[in-house]
Parts: C-alpha cells; sequence; structure tokens
C-alpha cells in the first residue's frame, strides 16, 4: 500500500490527501500516518508550499512528483521513493 502512495504523488498531477485516501481505499488519518512513515524512510520530503488559486502549480519545479494537501504542505517523492515505486513485487 506505500508503493500505491508514492504512485498517486507521481501520477495525476496535484492531488489532496482526501483525493488519495479515497484512491488506495483508506481513511485519511491512516494515510496521514503512513506518508509519515514514507518520510521517515526517505521515500518522501515533504515542504511548504505558496498557497496557489486553483488546483493548478504550473509555476513550481517540482510539480510532477508532488502531492499537496492544498494547505500549503506538499509531499514530494525522493529518488529513492521512485526506486521503490519501480521495484517488481516478488
Amino acid at each position: 500500500m506505500l508503493k500505491e502512495i508514492i504512485q498517486q504523488i507521481l501520477t495525476g498531477g496535484m492531488k489532496s490527501k482526501q483525493d488519495i485516501a479515497q484512491a488506495i481505499g483508506v481513511q485519511k488519518e491512516t494515510l496521514d500516518d503512513m506518508l509519515q512513515l514514507l518520510v521517515k524512510k526517505g521515500m518522501l520530503r515533504t515542504s511548504e508550499c505558496e498557497p496557489v488559486e486553483g488546483p493548478s502549480c504550473s509555476g513550481c519545479s517540482s510539480q510532477g512528483s508532488c502531492s499537496s494537501d492544498l494547505l500549503g504542505q506538499a509531499y514530494f517523492v525522493t529518488e529513492r521513493g521512485k526506486k521503490y515505486a519501480r521495484r517488481e513485487k516478488l
């Protein structure tokens, strides 16, 4: 399920935590715990973002590997996270 979170962030552009939680079938609170675990494992990093008008971060250089909760905090997939997301199931 952690891999699904990373894949959700990498695909489909900017998404809210609620959107990701619905897509993978968990509660938002559960997703928050999973996001923190991914940050601790070095697969995601967080950053504060400037508020944007509407669902677009077209001016951001990280728009392809980001998931923002639309309240100013965004999650970015690290290289380690990208490798993990590409890894095949055994």
